[in-house]
């Protein structure tokens, strides 16, 4: 995945984060701060990696396959590289009894985000509905709601149907 699009999938549920319920009254709720779990982010992006090359492999003449496995990085060296490509990438949300949600997200220095909205719960169902984007008005995608599921004490969206189940973690 792009740092483009890591940040588009991590926008996209800053964006849309958020639960019902509060820790006091025993709702077993999302009302608090939330961080985006990194570790199946980068397992998918593996896995997909790993899929790729063996197609390049696969799709490559017999006596060819075994020089072009050769130049393929290691898994332990193409883990490392997976990782670099996030260790920037961070992302809070703050779920508010109010039915309010702020976010903030970065990749790097020059990719930041932040902004608000509301939501509402339907069983495991959650929606946020983005109001501000940067300080202006969300329009847009960037104002369409989000879904998401709370779901066993645990938030999760996935944005793309064949894209990878992101998950947050209590901060």
């Amino acid at each position: 995945m792009t740092r483009a699009a890591a940040l588009s999938v991590v926008l996209f549920l800053s964006l849309g984060l958020a639960a019902c319920g509060d820790k006091a009254g025993g709702g077993g709720g999302v009302v608090g701060a939330w961080t985006i779990d990194l570790g199946p982010l980068i397992d998918a992006d593996m896995a997909k990696l790993q899929a790729q090359f063996q197609e390049k492999v696969d799709a490559a003449p017999a006596e060819q396959r075994e020089m072009i496995k050769n130049l393929l990085p290691s898994s332990d060296k193409l883990m490392e590289q997976v990782k670099a490509q996030y260790a920037s990438l961070k992302a809070v949300i703050e779920f508010k009894a109010d039915h309010t949600v702020t976010y903030k997200s970065e990749m790097g220095e020059k990719a930041k985000e932040a902004g608000d909205g509301t939501w509402a719960q339907s069983g495991d169902q959650i929606t946020v509905t983005p109001r501000t984007q940067n300080g202006k008005p969300a329009e847009g995608k960037d104002a369409e709601p989000k879904l998401l599921t709370f779901k066993d004490g645990k938030l999760s969206a996935q944005p793309a149907s064949d894209g990878p189940v992101l998950t947050f973690r209590r901060k």
